[in-house]
């Protein structure tokens, strides 16, 4: 790909995806790494969503058109929308459409290239596939918790589950918190006051406060672990 041009393009679309800057330095990078030209990138923001009529991407075309830009730059091509499919026909009409080239760094696949492509399709499909199964798994293990009764989700604070996860039992490190949290406010003292005293914020306190007859039941256990 050596003395090409390109432009990149970034978007995000829920808080656990990745940041835009980390999508910028990874385009950066790679051109700088492969000796091309990187114009611009043209950014979509933060929780655009699922819209056909992005700004920037709009732009993005119709730049590298009129430009005759080599390539444009994404991570990978979830960028174009969340859904995969729609992600996919995105792909194969900047391609077959418009002419354009798309290059995925994430699996290092040029588009424009028919063996690559179809690598790429696998992958995305194979990505799709496991994430369904783990949906699956997840749904069918808390069934299985719910129909047995079982502790579910995140332990509340100062609590983590056994090894089998089938019951709570005292974090030595966080459960002495979760006690002091409850002796303040035995003493009338404000969530606020509690969040600046302990390592414990206002919200949670004033669940820790809901479920302290948990806490008092598991106060000697917590005492015992700890002094093992």
């Amino acid at each position: 790909m050596d003395g090409k041009t390109a432009i990149g393009y970034t978007r995000i679309s829920q808080p656990s995806d990745t940041s835009i800057s980390s999508q910028k330095s990874d385009i950066e990078k790679y051109c700088e790494n492969n000796n091309i030209e990187l114009i611009k990138i043209f950014n979509e923001g933060e929780m655009s969503g699922f819209k056909n009529d992005r700004e920037q991407y709009n732009k993005a075309i119709k730049y590298a058109k009129e430009k005759d830009v080599d390539l444009i730059i994404v991570r990978d091509i979830s960028r174009f929308s969340r859904s995969f499919a729609e992600s996919i026909v995105r792909t194969i009409r900047l391609r077959d459409q418009h002419g354009i080239k798309l290059f995925d760094l994430e699996t290092k696949a040029d588009i424009s290239d028919p063996i690559q492509f179809k690598i790429l399709l696998d992958k995305q499909f194979y990505g799709e596939w496991m994430k369904k199964l783990e949906i699956e798994r997840g749904k069918k293990e808390l069934e299985k918790r719910k129909k047995k009764n079982l502790p579910m989700g995140r332990p509340p604070y100062g609590f983590t589950y056994n090894e089998t996860k089938d019951k709570l039992i005292p974090d030595v490190e966080k459960f002495e918190n979760a006690l002091k949290v409850i002796r303040l406010r035995d003493k009338d003292k404000s969530y606020t006051d509690i969040e600046e005293e302990t390592e414990v914020n206002r919200s949670t306190a004033y669940k820790i406060i809901e479920k302290r007859e948990l806490y008092e039941e598991n106060r000697d256990k917590y005492l015992k672990m700890k002094s093992e």
